[in-house]
């Protein structure tokens, strides 16, 4: 039997979470745990399962796959739930210092109460905030008297260089930790565009009430800012590659709910002043042809419809690691004369990072782990460059 594509796949995933499972073909079992398989990698589960409620396809959905979707469903509320909490005791405790730093909300934290409501259908991973670079000292402070250890770098030099956050956990109990990216800015790398953009998001924030709680210092950016982040993050951070479904029903659920709210004209402007007209038709393109996106005549007119672009555009999505994608792409930015010590620092990162990652036991066994790592980069650089090749080969 020979298996659905995976682009039939995602679209099959889209046309269920939509139609709440209206009008949906009969899936035979294989299909039914296909659908939950890439479902969970894509992020997309907890709708599924909404959908198949909603529709009362319960019946027609195998019973494993049915209490795998509610395992993941409540599994999504226990850890939301614990973010939440833990996000409002982080702005708590900012508040308490004496001149608070301000904290702006990214991504899933700011998503879940705006677009979705109900905290079981948005999976989160971590808390992601952005603070000024002067403020960074004082948050790090702040998060390790809080419990949090940060995650050591991998190099002093390029980490600082190339990345745009510094990674924090909270350890509680066996197996649970949680995450907390502290943002000095909003897009990775050096160059200019992504300085100019920080410093555009920053003058395009709004207050944000965690829960029944109102603290001054804590913002999200406004629908624009917010729909530009996206844009940004997927296509220019992490690549096509790398995207996910949940990430495109982010953008459709911003525009179809706060498109209101957007300043469509400045949304443009500053996708062209910035060079990123290609990431956010690219955008358009995907969302358009899996959720059928509303997008307002201002879009159309920039990216005019195009259902064979967004559908070549579905069939790559997902192809590629998301860290041979972010490796290309901050080696590419680099100066010449820095790419191959880079690289060199990439393979040989420090010995406490290689502790802290891979933790061995005993301590001691710590350089054992650079052949795994070595394979798993020559594996994945690999297969992105598989990719690369095929999706360059001549149109007939």
């Amino acid at each position: 039997m020979r298996a659905p594509s995976r682009a039939h796949m995602l679209t099959a995933l889209s046309r269920l979470i939509v139609s709440r499972g209206e009008d949906i073909p009969a899936y035979p079992p294989h299909m039914w745990r296909a659908l939950f398989r890439e479902a969970y990698a894509e992020g997309v589960a907890p709708l599924v399962y909404r959908s198949v409620r909603s529709a009362d396809l319960s019946s027609e959905v195998p019973p494993d796959v049915l209490q795998a979707l509610q395992v993941v469903v409540y599994r999504t509320a226990s850890v939301n739930a614990m973010l939440s909490r833990e996000l409002a005791r982080v702005a708590e405790s900012a508040y308490r210092l004496p001149a608070p730093p301000r904290l702006v909300i990214l991504k899933g934290m700011a998503l879940l109460p705006l677009l979705y409501g109900d905290a079981a259908l948005r999976p989160l991973q971590d808390i992601d905030l952005l603070v000024r670079p002067e403020d960074l000292p004082c948050v790090a402070q702040l998060l390790e008297e809080l419990g949090y250890e940060q995650m050591p770098l991998w190099d002093e030099h390029f980490a600082t260089q190339v990345d745009h956050h510094l990674i924090f956990h909270l350890r509680r109990g066996e197996g649970v930790s949680l995450t907390v990216e502290v943002h000095r800015q909003p897009i990775s790398g050096h160059r200019a565009v992504h300085t100019a953009f920080g410093a555009w998001l920053w003058a395009h924030t709004e207050p944000f009430a965690l829960g029944p709680t109102a603290f001054p210092h804590v913002h999200v950016p406004t629908p624009t800012a917010h729909l530009l982040y996206l844009v940004f993050h997927q296509m220019v951070q992490h690549g096509l590659a790398s995207t996910r479904l949940i990430w495109l029903y982010d953008v459709h659920l911003l525009v179809q709910r706060c498109g209101a709210r957007v300043t469509w004209e400045e949304a443009i402007r500053q996708a062209e002043r910035l060079g990123w007209e290609k990431a956010f038709g690219d955008v358009v393109a995907l969302t358009r042809v899996l959720f059928n996106t509303p997008w307002p005549p201002e879009i159309g007119r920039a990216w005019p419809a195009d259902e064979a672009q967004g559908k070549r555009l579905v069939a790559r999505m997902g192809t590629a690691s998301g860290r041979a994608e972010a490796l290309w792409r901050e080696w590419a930015e680099l100066p010449w004369r820095g790419r191959g010590l880079y690289l060199w620092r990439k393979l040989f990162p420090t010995g406490e990072y290689m502790r802290w990652k891979y933790r061995p036991k005993p301590a001691w066994l710590w350089p054992l782990w650079y052949p795994y790592r070595w394979w798993s980069a020559a594996r994945e650089s690999a297969h992105l460059a598989l990719q690369r090749l095929i999706h360059r080969r001549p149109k007939r």
